[in-house]
């Protein structure tokens, strides 16, 4: 019991780094980790050109993040108590519907082209094509599947966690574990829009 207790004494600082900044370094780690021991015989470790690989990204993904979020689960919840607002599915429905603009319409291409600048440090996404990548409808919707589970459920959460939990509030303040949030200032915010421009160009 004593040595339960001390091993628990040990690793308590460490979790709000496991709970905040852990599923985003999994999410990354799994990704990274799952190329480098592919060894399916005949598949290529490039998940474009790879079915079996792509498809295990995904789910390897989901699986690593998922039960690093189940084991933090408590402690997520009372850090942030879940709350809903009216406000933030107004603004989630208009941001979407300008982020898929501006792609849509290479707004971000012609206003950086109408500069006078060159678009060519601008970057791509990784691209999947499942219907070229997967001969059937199955496998083409298990990736799918997949694929919207990761980006629509795990990158999302992974990456609030890290910089709402993590990232704002370390910036506003050095004992940033038990700063609220509601409490985070102009610097916050900033370094917020800072972040999300940065990391995602």
């Amino acid at each position: 019991m004593k040595q339960r207790e001390t091993l628990s004494t040990r690793i308590a600082p460490l979790a709000p780094y496991v709970t905040f900044i852990g599923p985003l370094v999994v999410y990354f780690a799994a990704g990274a980790l799952i190329s480098k021991w592919w060894s399916y015989p005949g598949e290529s470790d490039d998940p474009s050109q790879s079915p079996v690989l792509a498809i295990a990204q995904c789910y390897g993904r989901i699986v690593l993040v998922g039960c690093l979020f189940a084991l933090v689960m408590s402690r997520l919840r009372r850090a942030f108590p879940l709350s809903v607002s009216g406000w933030s599915i107004v603004a989630g429905c208009l941001g979407a519907v300008v982020w898929i603009g501006l792609c849509r319409f290479d707004l971000e291409i012609q206003l950086i082209a109408s500069l006078g600048l060159s678009t060519d440090w601008l970057s791509q996404r990784d691209a999947i094509d499942p219907w070229s990548l997967y001969p059937t409808a199955g496998l083409r919707w298990l990736f799918l599947a997949g694929r919207f589970a990761v980006l629509v459920l795990v990158v999302p959460l992974a990456e609030e966690l890290f910089l709402r939990g993590f990232f704002i509030r370390s910036i506003e303040h050095e004992d940033w574990k038990n700063f609220p949030l509601d409490q985070i200032g102009i610097t916050g915010i900033v370094a917020a829009s800072v972040y999300g421009v940065l990391t995602h160009p």
